[in-house]
């Protein structure tokens, strides 16, 4: 796993968010995956430590995992975020191959309230075997790839049964004063065996 480009910015909580996207370069799928985060005063010296509270569970070859990291009370003095990535090699399953390929989003709206811009829609579960631990993962881009935010949909629990749905959405930080038809967005669903 591989740094993609990444943004840090201050929320209207005075949380820092620093998100961006990993990308698994090597030839088998990848688990475990987490961003470890530092915050940088002038001088290069770490102020403050997180791990990634988001990213995806496994990330196929060649494809991209989301992620954010959230300072609570960011150091006054911090200048620059610096993000290192760890993962380990999975060896995936029948049953997540199928997950991977048969679980996925549809029906997806983008929308602005005002607020900021939002996603809506649904999460299929088109395998023939029920699915938990369902999750939506969305990344909001600028209109030249540049990542501005990461959230997750509300997470469901409970069995999503075959060809059922479930709803989901979620607003993105950092996009206020941007047109929406300059906005891009990637949406990676998370799901595992019942």
């Amino acid at each position: 796993m591989t740094v993609g480009d990444y943004t840090a910015f201050k929320d209207s909580f005075g949380r820092v968010r620093v998100a961006g996207y990993l990308v698994n370069n090597g030839q088998q799928p990848v688990g475990h995956v987490e961003a470890m985060v530092e915050l940088k005063d002038s001088g290069g010296r770490t102020l403050q430590q997180e791990h990634s509270i988001y990213t995806r569970n496994i990330v196929p070859p060649g494809q991209r995992s989301p992620f954010l990291a959230v300072f609570l009370g960011p150091p006054p003095d911090w200048v620059r975020a610096d993000v290192q990535v760890q993962a380990q090699p999975e060896q995936l399953t029948p049953e997540q191959s199928a997950i991977l390929n048969s679980v996925q989003t549809e029906d997806v709206k983008p929308s602005e309230n005002g607020q900021g811009f939002a996603v809506a829609g649904q999460v299929k579960n088109g395998w023939s075997t029920p699915v938990t631990d369902v999750s939506v993962l969305g990344i909001l881009y600028d209109a030249t790839g540049k990542p501005l935010d990461v959230r997750e949909g509300p997470s469901m629990f409970e069995q999503l049964q075959p060809g059922k749905t479930l709803s989901f959405s979620f607003e993105f930080y950092n996009s206020q004063s941007r047109p929406a038809d300059q906005l891009k967005y990637d949406l990676y669903v998370d799901a595992s065996p019942a």
